[in-house]
């Protein structure tokens, strides 16, 4: 397993284990994201920035913070 920000931009991962607060799960729970789903890694910004996954036809942001703490596999 590899956090989500060490994925390469375009490819596709399964979320294996979220190692955050709960209320940042409650937050991404709430968004659709959760253990088990398949999304892409649509873009990384420089210098700890955002994530950009693409999941249900949507692009989510994710700080930084929280997606080093989202561990996936390759899809």
């Amino acid at each position: 397993m590899k956090r989500l920000t060490e994925f390469s931009e375009g490819v596709k991962v399964k979320i294996k284990d979220l190692r955050i607060n709960k209320t940042d799960t409650l937050n991404l729970r709430n968004l659709g994201i959760s253990k088990g789903i398949t999304v892409k890694i649509v873009r990384k910004s420089n210098f700890k920035g955002p994530v950009i996954i693409y999941y249900r036809n949507t692009e989510v942001a994710i700080g930084y913070t929280i997606a080093k703490k989202i561990f996936a596999e390759s899809a």
